[in-house]
């Protein structure tokens, strides 16, 4: 039983279809942004890119600060968000009171719903400087209403082992501005990963942390407003959409040989992942624990041992399947202290 038990949770922690929610709505991304997104036009979004579809990007998320647009963000459950750590980390944006979540939107001004943020959870080692581990959670105060899962579905986080190498096309979406000037904006771009050496070359100290994606003539990119939004990959046509990066930084916006900065996602997970086995595994021992002293207790008190049928078991670590999967986004963040 016990090695069942491990080969399940072996299956949950690998499998590169561990995301956050029951169904996923398959459709199509565009776009990163670049660096630190000031304030940015309502109606603004990417450089170069081409309005998407109603419900074609349901994780995509719009953080409004004080009234305005200024991040982007995606859903990775009914209650928790990711986005970039840069978009919260300054102490006058700190504040959730001041934030709002629009979800389930095309357009600017047409959310299927907009909720209040609980808290910010930045990664603890993130870097103002560099802009390196650029990635927080931000928890809703109230979960979004399951109706709306026509239009707003989360997203995927990729396994540790996947990873999506040069010359993969992703997309990028976003409602920041179409060029450094600021003008109307389109909301989904096409892009292309480069590769790690590719990037040093263009921007010298990248970490592993980070990866580079955008077209060499700059023409299709992320900019202002765009930040803490996804980089979304398919690992094959018709597959589920994971979320490869987060839009993190840039130079300028649309610039040739200059392609977008994003955080690398599956780096992250990969980090995270040992600390969370180990909590896991310390979680069955503990369920393995309590199944045999119910069964002792019951034993001892009716003259026959309880029969704890394997599919009951395999209900529990689904649960506790169910579970790693927030706890593992939350491991490269600060762990919440109310848990």
């Amino acid at each position: 039983m016990i090695l069942l038990s491990l080969a399940f949770l072996l299956t949950l922690l690998f499998s590169p279809y561990s995301h956050f929610g029951s169904s996923l709505v398959i459709p199509n991304i565009a776009k990163k942004t670049k660096r630190v997104s000031d304030s940015a036009a309502t109606q603004q979004r990417i450089v170069g890119g081409i309005n998407a579809l109603e419900g074609e990007w349901p994780w995509q998320v719009s953080m409004h600060f004080s009234g305005q647009l200024y991040c982007g963000a995606s859903a990775l459950s009914d209650e928790w968000l990711i986005s970039a750590a840069h978009c919260f980390s300054k102490e006058r944006l700190a504040d959730p009171r001041m934030w709002m979540a629009h979800l389930g939107m095309l357009n600017q001004g047409n959310a299927k719903h907009v909720a209040e943020i609980r808290r910010f959870v930045v990664h603890e080692y993130y870097n103002a400087r560099n802009f390196d581990y650029d990635i927080a959670l931000v928890q809703l105060k109230k979960a979004w209403p399951s109706s709306l899962a026509q239009y707003i579905q989360p997203i995927c986080l990729p396994a540790p082992s996947q990873t999506f190498t040069e010359g993969h096309r992703c997309w990028v979406t976003g409602w920041g501005y179409r060029s450094e000037q600021g003008k109307e904006l389109k909301n989904t771009d096409k892009l292309i990963i480069i590769s790690q050496s590719e990037c040093k070359r263009s921007y010298g100290a990248i970490s592993p942390r980070m990866l580079c994606a955008g077209v060499p003539s700059g023409e299709q990119d992320a900019c202002r407003g765009d930040s803490g939004g996804p980089l979304s990959c398919q690992a094959h046509s018709g597959g589920r959409w994971f979320l490869t990066g987060i839009v993190s930084w840039g130079s300028g916006c649309g610039r040739p040989n200059l392609p977008g900065v994003y955080t690398r996602v599956a780096n992250l997970v990969l980090e995270g992942f040992w600390p969370l086995f180990i909590i896991i595994i310390i979680i069955i021992i503990i369920i393995l624990f309590l199944f045999f002293l119910a069964g002792h207790l019951d034993h001892s008190q009716a003259g026959s041992p309880t029969n704890h049928s394997l599919h009951d078991f395999l209900e529990y670590l689904y649960q506790i399947g169910q579970l790693q999967q927030l706890m593992w986004v939350k491991i490269f963040c600060i762990i919440p202290k109310y848990l």
